[in-house]
C-alpha cells in the first residue's frame, strides 16, 4: 500500500515525556507575547497551528495571571460536546486536581462545575444559554472562541453577540483561536467595522512529524479501500492506533462490522484490531469508549466522523486516514427538507485531520485522493449559517429584545429565505405574534427550555391535554436517541425482543413505552442486555428527564399530569402541537407525501415500515442519496390535522 502513496513530511520536533510536555508545546514560547496582548487587546486573534497547544494551555496562562480575581472565570467554548469534557479532564489533570474543581465543563444536559472553578469549558451553545441570563456576560474575564474556523451556526452567533458586548464592557477579553480561519477576516469584522482594538498572533509549530501520503490515482469505494488501508497497516507498520475519517454513520457502522468480523481470524503474530465508532449520534459513555487504553496486542481503530478533526487528542493515534469526504446538511427552506450531502473537504479540514496523527507521536495521515485533488480543494468551509435551518438562531435573537432579526452584526449574513422560514413557523407554534415578538408566555418558555423548538411547543401544550407526565418521557427519549440495539448476530432474536414493546400508534409511543418500562425496572442494565435494548441511550434520556424538570417546576406546569384513561389520542394530539407541518399521506406507491407536497418515504427501521397507514406525523426528516426518509413516526386521524389547520387558520 506504501508504494501507491507520495510522500511529504512536515518539520519533525522533539518528543518528551508527558511531565514536561507544557513547556515543549510550541505555544509556552509566545506566552509572554500572549498575555501582553490579552492585556492590551480586547480582541486577540490566534492562529496556532495544529499541536501548539492552545486549547489547553491559553486558559491556565490567564488563570496563572490572575484573570480569575474578584470572582471572575475563563472561559472557553469548543464545538462538540465531547471535546469540552475531554479538554477539561486533560488541563484538570495538568492542575492535579479533579474535573470540577479548578477545571470544569458545561455541556448540554451536564455540568460539572462548582464555586471554586476558574476555568470552564464549554460548548458554544451552553454559552448563549447563558447570555440569556447574563446579557453581558459580566461573570467572565476573558472569553476564548476555539476552532472559530468550523463556523457552526453558534460561532457565528457567538462572533455577533461578543462585538455588541465589547462595545459595552470594554474590560472583557476576547480571544479567538483556530488552526486554519482567514484570521484577516475576523480582524476586519472587529477592527475595521466597529474599531474595537484587536492584535493577531500567529503560533508555529508542530510538535511531532507527520507523514502525508497521497493516493496515485483515485479510488472507486473509499470505503473499501479505507478497510484495506486499516488491514494493511496493521501487518506492515509498526505499532499505533488508528483514526479513519468517513462520512456519516452507515459508513462508520460499516467498517465497524468488517473489522469485527476480520479480527476473528486475525493471525496470531499481528495486532488484535479493536474497532470503535465515533459520532455524534452515540451518547457521550459511547463516545468516550474511544479514550480507553488498551493492551499492547491490541491495536485501536476508530472510525469517525469530522467529530475528531479539532481539538480531540486521542492519546496513541499514529495513523490517520483520511477519505477527503465529508456530509453536509443542507435545509430547504421551502419544503423544510433537509438534505445529506457529500461533498468534499477544504484544505483547512484536511490539515485538522492530519493534525490528528501528530499530537502525541509522529505519525503517518494517508490521504485517500491524489495530490492534485487536495490541490484543487477549497481553502474553507462554507458557513453553516448559509445552508442551515434559522428556526433555533432567529428564537433565540428574539429572546435578547431583537425585532429586526436584519440588524444583527453577522459575520456572514444568512439567506432571507431562510429568516422568513423560521419566522413563518414560529408564528404558526406560537412563540411569536403578529408584531413579531415572543409571546408570553409561549415564546420565553421555548427560549429557556434546552429542547428542539417543536418539542418545546409539545411539552408546553402537554398541561392542556393532561399528558405532561408521558410527553416529559417523550421529548427526553427523542433527544436522547435510537432506544433498540441491533446487533447483527442476533438479529432475529432481538426482534422478536422488541416486538413486545411496539404499539400500533408507532415509533413516538413504542420508545415512550420502552423508557417507562426502563424507569420502572430501576435502570436495570441486565434487563435492557436481554430486550437488545440501547441502556447508554435510555440511561441518558433518563438524565434529560431530570434537566428538565426544574423548567416545569418553575413554569408551574405538573410532570405528574397523566392521562385517566389508557387512550393515546390526547398525547398524539399534543404532539401534533409542535409538529404540525410533519404530516403526510400514504400514495399509491407505498411513499407518503408531506403537506407541502414533497415526496417522502419511511425509514426501513421504524415500526410503521411497510404498515400503509393512511396519515402519518414523523420528528425528522432527511434526505439521503435522492430520497427523503422520515423518523418517528406516528399514526393520526385526519380529523385531529383538520380540526388542528381549521384552528390555525
Amino acid at each position: 500500500m506504501e508504494d501507491e502513496f507520495a510522500i511529504q513530511s512536515f518539520k519533525p520536533t522533539l518528543s518528551a515525556n508527558l511531565a514536561f510536555q507544557r513547556k515543549l508545546l510550541p505555544i509556552f514560547k509566545y506566552r509572554e507575547s500572549l498575555l501582553y496582548a490579552i492585556e492590551t487587546f480586547q480582541v486577540t486573534l490566534l492562529h496556532g497551528h495544529t499541536g501548539c497547544g492552545k486549547t489547553t494551555q491559553l486558559p491556565q496562562y490567564l488563570y496563572e495571571t490572575g484573570w480569575t480575581k474578584e470572582g471572575k472565570i475563563i472561559g472557553c467554548t469548543q464545538p462538540r460536546r465531547l471535546v469540552a469534557r475531554s479538554v477539561a479532564s486533560r488541563v484538570s489533570e495538568e492542575l492535579k486536581t479533579e474535573v470540577g474543581k479548578t477545571c470544569g465543563y458545561k455541556i448540554q444536559f451536564e455540568h460539572n462545575v462548582s464555586s471554586e472553578t476558574k476555568i470552564e469549558y464549554m460548548t458554544d451553545g451552553s454559552l448563549l444559554k447563558e447570555i440569556l441570563t447574563d446579557p453581558l456576560l459580566e461573570r467572565y474575564s476573558v472569553i476564548m472562541i476555539d476552532e472559530v474556523h468550523e463556523r457552526t451556526v453558534n460561532i457565528d452567533l457567538l462572533l455577533g453577540i461578543l462585538k455588541r458586548i465589547l462595545l459595552k464592557r470594554p474590560d472583557l477579553r476576547v480571544i479567538l483561536a483556530s488552526a486554519s480561519a482567514n484570521i484577516q477576516k475576523l480582524n476586519n469584522f472587529f477592527y475595521e467595522q466597529d474599531k474595537i482594538n484587536t492584535n493577531i498572533i500567529s503560533v508555529e509549530g508542530k510538535l511531532y512529524p507527520v507523514d502525508v501520503m497521497y493516493l496515485e490515482n483515485p479510488t472507486e469505494n473509499y470505503v473499501n479501500t479505507a478497510v484495506e488501508t486499516v488491514l494493511n497497516i496493521n501487518s506492515s507498520y509498526p505499532s499505533g492506533d488508528i483514526l479513519v475519517f468517513l462520512t456519516d454513520r452507515r459508513e462508520v457502522d460499516e467498517c465497524v462490522k468488517r473489522i469485527e468480523a476480520f479480527s476473528v481470524t486475525t493471525p496470531e503474530d499481528l495486532p488484535m484490531l479493536v474497532p470503535l465508532p465515533l459520532y455524534s449520534g452515540l451518547t457521550m459513555d459511547e463516545q468516550l469508549r474511544v479514550f480507553d487504553i488498551y493492551e499492547q496486542r491490541f491495536r485501536k481503530v476508530i472510525f469517525c466522523t469530522n467529530i475528531a478533526e479539532a481539538s480531540v487528542t486521542i492519546d496513541g493515534i499514529v495513523y490517520v486516514i483520511d477519505s477527503g469526504l465529508c456530509k453536509l446538511r443542507i435545509f430547504n427552506p421551502y419544503s423544510r427538507i433537509s438534505k445529506l450531502i457529500r461533498v468534499p473537504i477544504s484544505k483547512s479540514n484536511a490539515i485538522q485531520r492530519t493534525g490528528r496523527a501528530g499530537r502525541t507521536n509522529p505519525g503517518k495521515c494517508f490521504r485517500l485522493f491524489p495530490k492534485n485533488v487536495y490541490d484543487s480543494l477549497k481553502d474553507e468551509s462554507d458557513a453553516e449559517i448559509s445552508h442551515t435551518d434559522m428556526l433555533p438562531v432567529v428564537l433565540f435573537l428574539k429572546s435578547i429584545g431583537l425585532r429586526n432579526i436584519n440588524q444583527f452584526p453577522f459575520f456572514v449574513p444568512p439567506p432571507t429565505v431562510h429568516i422568513i422560514a423560521a419566522l413563518e413557523d414560529l408564528y404558526f407554534l406560537g412563540a411569536i405574534d403578529d408584531y413579531s415578538n415572543l409571546t408570553d408566555p409561549t415564546g420565553f418558555q421555548m427560549v429557556e427550555l434546552p429542547l428542539d423548538a417543536r418539542l418545546s411547543k409539545a411539552l408546553l401544550s402537554s398541561a392542556t391535554y393532561d399528558c405532561t407526565y408521558a410527553m416529559l418521557n417523550i421529548v427526553s427519549v427523542v433527544m436522547a436517541g435510537d432506544v433498540f440495539y441491533r446487533p447483527a448476530r442476533n438479529h432475529h432474536e432481538a426482534t422478536a425482543c422488541h416486538a413486545t414493546f411496539i404499539t400500533e400508534e408507532g415509533d413516538i409511543l413504542t420508545c415512550l413505552n420502552v423508557l417507562e418500562s426502563f424507569l420502572v425496572r430501576k435502570k436495570d442494565m441486565k434487563w435492557c442486555k436481554t430486550n437488545f435494548l440501547n441502556y447508554n441511550t435510555l440511561n441518558h434520556a433518563s438524565e434529560i428527564r431530570r434537566h428538565i424538570l426544574p423548567y416545569l417546576q418553575r413554569f408551574r406546569i405538573s410532570p405528574e399530569r397523566r392521562l385517566t384513561d389508557t387512550g393515546s389520542s390526547k398525547i398524539i394530539e399534543c404532539l401534533l402541537q409542535g409538529f404540525f407541518r410533519n404530516v403526510a399521506h400514504l400514495q399509491d406507491d407505498g411513499s407518503y407525501k408531506t403537506i407541502s407536497g414533497s415526496p417522502v418515504w419511511i425509514d426501513q427501521k421504524s415500526t410503521m415500515n411497510n404498515k400503509n397507514i393512511p396519515w402519518i406525523m414523523f420528528t425528522s426528516m432527511v434526505e439521503y442519496e435522492g430520497r427523503a426518509f422520515i423518523n418517528g413516526i406516528t399514526k393520526i386521524e385526519s380529523k385531529w390535522l383538520e380540526k388542528f389547520y381549521n384552528r390555525k387558520k
